[in-house]
């Protein structure tokens, strides 16, 4: 009986060795299929981030492109040139991050490398004391064309990434836009065969633009704040009756330094991410994860609300711009007002629930890196009307009014707003009013769901 006792003992040992070795293994796997799982969410995102960057980038080329026919003198087409350069650069970094071979989209990134460069060749003429030609007016049309069409298909797979359609994470096996048997899609794959005969172009080289960074002049002289501070801030900004739980979840660096936090709300399934600046406690932005089902108020009511949202939080003098509604929703633009001048630099920009006017997002980077209470303005040597008789010589002019931009140099301009329209599409064209000289040029995209300015 002693001997069987022992084997006995042994036989459970065994067992329970094998039972922890498995419970071991168990866990191993649990935790690299976490792991795993977490490097494919965050797969997935960096894919979506920077297909949406090239959708933008695409979109953005085109309507530069167009904005050359309301161009009058060489500075602002030189601008422009360089404007379209740089997109189309930061267009090919971001195709090249995508998960799809080189070969799969040679002639797209072809033709972002040439509508680059073409377009700078055209600036170091200008620059030279030359004009552009007739042909060059005309291929900068031809140009045109390709971008809205390369600009359409990519918007269409973009609504298929947003439907689930298209994975990135896994697109090999989920898609079957970027797989070998059919690249492109039905959409992109016409595109493609239409670049396959895109004509040869002749330039000089690229161009390169640096702009130093800003200090964000809002919070330059406020002093830096605790995680524990920046969150009571942000439990005012959201108002602390719809808070559950507020969650630290990071320090972000840069221009702007901020503390990152998630917080869970009352409502089920709702989140709210937001950051907040490290020096005043800031909110540079905040966006609720909320499914806006139904629409019971206009947009007008919407922007009303955003408005009523914006004074209760402090923000005073902010004058209402555009605005475009996304299905149940609606995103105004807020520009700060200085003596009856619309600073445009001084941007915010809110997201409002059309159901209730719940105010669902939020965002103010151009505000805290440009925002002054009182700016020091140039003198005006431009009357109103020698700068509406520049605008009136590309356009029929239907509104004006004096305003403060920013120029690509990180610059503030003092300009005159001329809204009107060349041909079937509506522009906003800026004139200085201490040199007369074109500033910008904007198009104005007016449909149902609102109007953008780009």
């Amino acid at each position: 009986m002693k001997g069987y006792h022992k084997s006995n003992v042994k036989t459970r040992t065994i067992y329970s060795i094998l039972v922890v070795a498995i419970a071991l293994v168990a866990s191993f796997a649990i935790y690299q299929y976490k792991v795993a799982g977490d490097y494919k969410v965050h797969a997935e995102n960096q894919y979506q981030r920077s297909f949406s960057e090239l959708v933008d980038y695409v979109g953005n080329i085109e309507v530069e492109l167009k904005k050359g026919k309301a161009v009058t003198d060489t500075a602002q087409m030189v601008t422009l040139a360089s404007d379209i350069w740089r997109k189309a650069s930061f267009a090919q970094s971001n195709l090249g991050q995508l998960p799809i071979s080189d070969i799969d989209l040679e002639n797209t990134s072809n033709f972002l490398a040439q509508v680059g460069d073409y377009t700078y060749s055209l600036s170091k003429k200008l620059l030279n004391g030359s004009t552009i030609t007739e042909e060059e007016k005309e291929q900068m049309n031809n140009l045109s064309k390709y971008a809205t069409d390369l600009s359409e298909s990519l918007s269409q797979m973009q609504d298929q990434v947003y439907a689930g359609d298209i994975s990135f994470g896994d697109i090999g096996k989920t898609s079957r836009v970027f797989a070998k048997e059919e690249p492109f899609g039905s959409g992109m794959q016409s595109i493609e065969e239409e670049f396959a005969d895109y004509p040869s172009l002749i330039y000089d080289g690229p161009f390169s633009e640096h702009v130093n960074r800003m200090t964000p002049k809002l919070i330059e002289n406020e002093p830096e704040i605790s995680p524990a501070e920046a969150q009571q801030r942000l439990e005012q900004f959201l108002g602390s009756d719809r808070i559950n739980k507020i969650e630290h979840t990071g320090d972000g660096e840069g221009t702007i330094r901020t503390y990152s936090f998630t917080v869970t709300t009352n409502e089920d399934d709702v989140t709210i991410n937001a950051d907040v600046t490290r020096q005043g406690g800031y909110i540079v932005w905040m966006l609720d994860n909320k499914q806006v089902l139904n629409q019971n108020i206009d947009e007008e009511q919407a922007v009303e609300k955003a408005k009523q949202f914006l004074q209760s939080r402090g923000y005073q003098n902010m004058k209402e711009s555009y605005f475009e509604r996304s299905g149940n929703t609606l995103y105004a633009n807020f520009a700060y007002v200085q003596d009856g001048i619309v600073v445009y630099n001084d941007l915010i920009k809110v997201k409002v629930s059309l159901d209730n006017g719940e105010i669902i997002g939020f965002e103010s980077h151009g505000y805290i890196m440009n925002h002054e209470d009182k700016r020091e303005l140039v003198p005006i040597t431009v009357t109103p009307e020698q700068a509406r008789a520049i605008a009136d010589s590309v356009m029929e002019v239907e509104t004006q009014a004096l305003t403060i931009i920013p120029l690509e140099t990180r610059a503030e301009s003092l300009c005159y707003e001329f809204k009107g329209r060349i041909d079937e599409d509506e522009y906003l064209i800026y004139i200085n009013a201490q040199t007369g000289r074109q500033d910008k040029i904007l198009l104005l995209l007016v449909n149902e769901n609102g109007t953008l300015t780009i």
